[in-house]
């Protein structure tokens, strides 16, 4: 089974982002940003920090 990684960012108001996701033939849903662990990431920080960047464009800023 392939490693996952999630997060659960919170802004400074407390505010919970998530991705919303449209697939056909189904209702539009959300999830936390995430995904696979690639065989290019060194750690689980660095696949996590990958999926923040690909899914919401937020960064270590």
């Amino acid at each position: 089974m392939r490693e996952r990684v999630r997060a659960i960012p919170v802004d400074h108001e407390g505010h919970l982002l998530t991705i919303k996701r449209i697939k056909p033939e189904q209702m539009p849903y959300r999830v936390l940003p995430g995904g696979g662990v690639e065989d290019s990431d060194t750690s689980l920080e660095a696949a996590l920090k990958s999926e923040l960047r690909e899914e919401a464009g937020l960064d270590d800023g």
